[in-house]
C-alpha cells in the first residue's frame, strides 16, 4: 500500500494494518538497491506477537522518486518516516540492513518520535565515516556513482553492482532465487538510486561513532563473518552503545537476511521476545 507521508509517497507491505492491529509492529528498511520484497518470506515466521511491516525507501521499489534532490536528505527521510510512524499507535521495532540501518542511526537523533522507538536491530550497518578527508572523498565516490547510473542506466549499473566482493555470498542461492533477486533491483528508477546517493550516500551521512552512547534503548548488531570491514566497525559501535548485543554469524557475508535466512530469523526472534 502506498501512503503520503507529506512529501512523497511511499510504499509499505505489512501482515496486518499496523494502524488498527494491537500486536508490536517492526519494521524492515533494505539496503542500497533493494526493495521491500526481500522481507516478505519472513512475515510468516517472525514471533507470532509481532506484526512485520516492510518499507520501500525513497528512490526505491514502488515508493516515488522524484527528481528534486531535496527529497533524499537524512532531514526529508526523517519526515517521512515520522509521518508514517505517527500513524501507527504502538512502540515500534526498526531493522535496518545496511544504507537501511544508517538511515535508522541517523534517525534516532533527528526525531522527535524517539518515545515511540521500542529497539532496534542494525544488519551490516555503519555509523559513517569518522576521518574528514576520507568522507569526503567517499562523497566524491557516490556522485561519480551516480551519474554512472544515469548514464548507463539501472540494468548496466546492477550488473557491475553485484560483482562486488561485499556481495560474493549472495552466489550460494539457489540459481532462481538469484536471478529474482537481481530482477526486482533493475526495477529501481535511476532517477531514485543517483538521488538516493546523492543525497544520503554514505559520504553525506554525519560521523555518529560518538554519539552512540546517547541511544538507551535495545540495539542488535548483526554480521556476517566473511564480512570483516563491517565487523570490526561494529566490535567498535556495540562498545559504545549503552545496551547492545552483537553477533557474528558463521560462513556468512554482507546480506545476511538473504545468505543465512534461518539463522537470522533466530536471532531476530530471540531479541523480539527477550525485549518482549
Amino acid at each position: 500500500m502506498r501512503i503520503n507521508s507529506g512529501e512523497v509517497k511511499l510504499n509499505l507491505i505489512w501482515k496486518e494494518d499496523p494502524r488498527i492491529s494491537s500486536k508490536q509492529p517492526i519494521m524492515f528498511l533494505h539496503g542500497f538497491t533493494g526493495n521491500s520484497s526481500e522481507w516478505h518470506f519472513f512475515f510468516d515466521k517472525v514471533n507470532p506477537h509481532f506484526n512485520p511491516i516492510a518499507i520501500d525507501l525513497i528512490g526505491h521499489g514502488e515508493s516515488d522518486s522524484p527528481n528534486e534532490l531535496n527529497h533524499y536528505t537524512i532531514l526529508s527521510i526523517t519526515k517521512q518516516f515520522d509521518s508514517i510512524i505517527k500513524k501507527i499507535p504502538n512502540k515500534i521495532i526498526l531493522h535496518g540492513y545496511s544504507m537501511g540501518g544508517r538511515v535508522l542511526l541517523n534517525y534516532l537523533f533527528l526525531t522527535s518520535l524517539i518515545n515511540k522507538i521500542k529497539a532496534i536491530i542494525l544488519e551490516s550497518t555503519s555509523c559513517g565515516i569518522e576521518n574528514p578527508i576520507e568522507r569526503k572523498a567517499r562523497e566524491n565516490s557516490d556522485l561519480t556513482l551516480a551519474e554512472k547510473i544515469l548514464k548507463n542506466g539501472v540494468e548496466n549499473f546492477i550488473d557491475d553492482w553485484m560483482q562486488k566482493p561485499i556481495f560474493s555470498g549472495l552466489k550460494n542461492l539457489e540459481s532462481s532465487e538469484y536471478t529474482s533477486f537481481v530482477k526486482k533491483k533493475k526495477l529501481n528508477s535511476k532517477i531514485g538510486l543517483a538521488n538516493s546517493l546523492k543525497g544520503f550516500g554514505t559520504g553525506k551521512m554525519d560521523y555518529l561513532g560518538n554519539r552512540l552512547n546517547e541511544i538507551e534503548i535495545p540495539v542488535l548488531l548483526l554480521n556476517g563473518e566473511n564480512d570483516q570491514k563491517f565487523v570490526s566497525i561494529n566490535k567498535k559501535m556495540k562498545s559504545r552503545f549503552i545496551n547492545a548485543k552483537h553477533v557474528i554469524i558463521e560462513n556468512c557475508g554482507h546480506n545476511i537476511h538473504l545468505e543465512k535466512p534461518s539463522e537470522f530469523l533466530n536471532f531476530v526472534n530471540h531479541f523480539l521476545t527477550k525485549i518482549g
